[in-house]
């Protein structure tokens, strides 16, 4: 059996509320811009306008956000029983829940966080699971799909989809 690395994201929960922040912070200052007529700017005092209300609402929601972030994973923090290890797991979505996914050596669990009106977990038994693949949602490579052996399948939205499907193994009953 082979050893599974941890899992290491790519960006850290501060360098996604940074580029939050960016993002965030130009839409809000185009929206603000077209609301105030100061689009596009015409003199220098709406340019710094324009980069002021960007610079504050780009700040204030990438804070916001990261905040959020770290609240919700306090919040779907799992207990596991002796002998179960959490091998890989981030943020996901299932449906209309946002929560967390976790795979351990025995299991694979969706919790959801409290903001959701669906609060009911998830839990899947590995020798439950006949395979996974990543496939594009929207467009976008973050569609994870868990195929169970009675015919049910599982749709999940998480960053690094191709790296959760490789780890979701079907193991032999």
């Amino acid at each position: 059996m082979s050893k599974i690395e941890p899992y290491e994201p790519r960006l850290s929960g501060w360098k996604v509320a940074a580029i939050q922040c960016l993002a965030f912070g130009v839409l809000q200052g185009a929206l603000i811009g077209y609301l105030h007529s100061a689009l596009p700017p015409r003199t220098a005092a709406d340019l710094a306008y324009l980069l002021f209300v960007a610079l504050v609402q780009g700040s204030l929601f990438g804070v916001g956000m990261a905040w959020f972030a770290a609240r919700v994973r306090a919040r779907t923090a799992i207990v596991l029983p002796p002998g179960e290890e959490v091998e890989h797991s981030s943020d996901a979505n299932c449906g209309m829940s946002g929560g967390r996914l976790y795979l351990t050596n025995r299991h694979l669990i969706f919790k959801p966080h409290k903001f959701n009106l669906n609060t009911a977990a998830i839990l899947v038994g590995r020798s439950e699971i006949a395979g996974a693949a990543a496939y594009r949602r929207l467009g976008l490579p973050n569609g994870l799909m868990v195929m169970l052996r009675n015919g049910d399948v599982w749709r999940f939205v998480v960053v690094d989809n191709e790296g959760w499907a490789s780890r979701i193994r079907p193991v032999r009953a």
